[in-house]
């Protein structure tokens, strides 16, 4: 595959996401006007969306196809990296008033606003993923599979990790776990969704 091919791809894939993730959001129609348009503008914010394209890609690779437990994996999985993104750019945190080359969140609302909509967006990826993907079996280890790469022995602990290295000296080993609870736990986890999906 070239290069040529590969952004193609790429681009087919963020589009099936993006499509997957505003018929989810229409369909939440008691979510406040604020909250959802603070959740719409960092979901379709400017990003790669590598790890929702890795679940479709994986799901293709096992079942041949693209169905809709890997559309509602990749969804959730973009949901949950937004949540990670806004809560990483507040001022407790990373304190970035920049993101993606526009506002961050708590810059473009406001921090409570933006806590909330990190929230919104965590457990929505849950609820879709427990309530739209139509086999109970397959439904519980995207759920298992995300929470776990996501979750206090994950992602969170990744940052955790990230905001200790900023007060204390930092050894490799505590930059390599950063980058794997942060970053490979996730990847890895895009790939378990479309593995299972498919």
């Amino acid at each position: 595959m070239n290069p040529v091919d590969f952004t193609a791809e790429l681009n087919s894939k963020v589009s099936m996401t993006d499509s997957a993730i505003r018929q989810i959001l229409d369909d939440q129609t008691e979510i406040p006007a604020r909250l959802k348009e603070a959740m719409a503008y960092m979901l379709f914010s400017p990003g790669k969306k590598v790890r929702s394209a890795m679940v479709l890609w994986c799901c293709e690779l096992i079942g041949g196809q693209i169905n809709d437990a890997a559309l509602t994996g990749a969804a959730a999985i973009e949901m949950v990296h937004t949540y990670s993104l806004i809560h990483d750019d507040l001022p407790a945190m990373d304190d970035d008033d920049m993101r993606r080359g526009q506002p961050s969140c708590h810059k473009q609302f406001d921090e409570a606003v933006a806590i909330l909509a990190g929230d919104a967006l965590l457990t929505l990826a849950f609820e879709i993923l427990s309530t739209q993907v139509s086999d109970a079996e397959i439904a519980m280890r995207m759920v298992r599979t995300l929470s776990s790469a996501a979750g206090a022995a994950g992602m969170i602990a990744g940052q955790m990790d990230d905001l200790l290295a900023e007060k204390t000296v930092g050894t490799m080993e505590l930059l390599r776990r950063i980058h794997v609870n942060k970053t490979s736990r996730m990847f890895a986890a895009a790939a378990g969704l479309g593995a299972i999906a498919g």
